[in-house]
């Protein structure tokens, strides 16, 4: 149980750790209130709603980023702040529970009953309590809801003078009853997306959105980004009227400064073999594991070569694709191969990669082992815990460890292709991942590794001016600082 200094020390948060073993039984956290009123509040992301008190057929209700119960007498109240559980009730007229976790029985229905072991393992749940005057619509219950599950991430970055100066922001919203829903590039454009919405059930006049820099065009635009309307503009102002809880999205483009342009070249390599494959012939190019025998069908899948496109742009680096053509080999199975280097003032070098399983080893640059953790090409990229069963399908025998990988991935696909006999694979993800390498200016060969599980599709030298810049604190979960976990013998495991 925690309370910090300044803004954030307005709410208590309260973090939990928790051995999850149970079945036909929900955990909650109960907040008995001396608020009390038969009504309370609850939060849709795009509105809220008033719900009373359980009933038979209302015993579990849901709402997103808080729920609130304020005092019938309109006088104070408290207002539950939920990090990602989305389910509560309420009692009576002055308690509230947020649910934890649940595990359903399915003792009724044979065909679902390994549900009955779902979300076993250990469990880490956030929430945060609010204490306000007045109601919720006048209180901070939207922004303390906000921090809770949206933390400022600190990162490090060189120290340099700069031309921003101590403080910059890129988006200034002029009301504090409007929220930023999303602040993205456009999916097909150089401009900007931006969308709001109003969060207390109020409506707003001349709301402004203040940006860094002059306005060159902007307009509405609906949930696919297509223009819907014009939309007023004041040097780096945007000004609009906001209904109550209404949604509104624009496409903003800036008008240009200077404009960092990275040098890149794209290097030739010496492919020798075909890892991928059209529908039409998917036992064209596989990806396998050497050393390969012919006699054997088992384990050739390929990627799809009909999703691969010629060039691949990841963050701005643009990387030369193989070819997909049937009998063309378009990967470098690694072999210890020097590349030759095009020269040029440099400073990274980055490559496509993939490998059969995941592993790790050394690239050698002038000289130096670069040791890189190549991610498997195909699979689940992250899985909490999931459980082993037995031969009859109920019967839980392990638990496996919880993983995320956080390699960089240039592409994916939704499928494979399985060479023998021809088929497609759904949901088997395939992935191309990104890997950087730090090289100085008069680099002229890479030596691959001596591994033949791992495919190189296309290298990029770039001369990037940008800060090498250091997170200070993980964007993901982070499984290692969780406690290892075993099924407890002889409890919960036969499951019917």
């Amino acid at each position: 149980v925690s309370l910090a200094a300044g803004d954030a020390g307005k709410r208590v948060e309260v973090d939990n750790t928790i051995d999850w073993e149970s079945t036909g039984v929900s955990l909650k956290a109960s907040f008995p209130l001396t608020a009390e009123n038969r009504n309370a509040t609850y939060n849709l992301g795009v509105g809220t709603i008033q719900r009373s008190t359980n009933n038979e057929h209302k015993y579990e209700v849901p709402h997103k980023f808080w729920f609130d119960l304020t005092d019938k007498s309109g006088q104070y109240g408290l207002s539950v702040l939920e990090d990602c559980k989305y389910g509560s009730d309420k009692p009576d007229d002055h308690t509230v529970r947020l649910t934890l976790l649940y595990t359903p029985s399915a003792d009724k229905c044979p065909t679902w009953l390994y549900q009955a072991s779902q979300d076993w393992g250990i469990q880490k749940v956030k929430y945060g309590l609010y204490a306000h005057p007045g109601s919720w619509a006048e209180s901070e219950t939207q922004k303390q809801a906000e921090y809770l599950n949206k933390p400022l991430i600190a990162f490090e970055a060189p120290k340099h003078k700069g031309t921003l100066g101590k403080a910059f922001s890129f988006l200034q919203i002029s009301s504090s009853g409007v929220g930023l829903m999303a602040l993205k590039k456009a999916e097909n454009s150089d401009y900007y997306i931006v969308r709001v919405n109003e969060l207390t059930g109020k409506d707003l006049k001349n709301v402004s959105l203040t940006f860094p820099a002059r306005i060159a065009d902007a307009y509405e635009v609906n949930g696919q980004e297509q223009k819907t309307g014009d939309i007023k503009t004041s040097d780096n102002k945007l000004v609009f009227d906001l209904s109550h809880y209404t949604i509104r999205s624009f496409a903003v483009r800036l008008s240009p400064k200077e404009r960092i342009n990275l040098v890149q070249t794209e290097v030739d390599l010496p492919f020798n073999e075909d890892a991928m494959s059209h529908d039409n012939n998917r036992s064209d190019g596989t990806f396998y594991k050497k050393p390969y025998d012919p006699t054997r069908h088992g384990n050739l899948y390929g990627y799809p070569a009909e999703e691969i496109p010629g060039e691949i742009v990841s963050e701005g680096i643009v990387f030369k694709m193989g070819s997909r053509e049937d009998l063309h080999n378009n990967v470098v199975r690694c072999a210890g191969q020097e590349i030759e280097l095009p020269a040029g003032d440099y400073n990274k070098l980055y490559l496509l990669a993939a490998a059969y399983e995941d592993l790790s080893d050394d690239f050698v640059v002038n000289g130096h082992k670069v040791n890189l953790a190549i991610s498997k090409w195909h699979g689940f990229m992250g899985q909490h815990y999931d459980r082993k069963f037995d031969v009859d399908g109920y019967t839980v025998y392990d638990v496996k460890a919880p993983y995320l990988k956080e390699d960089d991935i240039a592409w994916f696909a939704s499928h494979i292709h399985f060479a023998y006999p021809s088929a497609n694979v759904p949901y088997e993800y395939a992935y191309i991942f990104k890997y950087a390498i730090d090289i100085d200016p008069d680099t002229r060969k890479i030596v691959l590794p001596d591994d033949p599980e791992i495919r190189i599709f296309a290298i990029t030298l770039v001369k990037d001016p940008g800060d090498d810049i250091k997170m200070l604190q993980p964007l993901h979960d982070d499984f290692s600082s969780y406690p290892p976990y075993r099924l407890r013998p002889g409890k919960h495991v036969k499951l019917r």
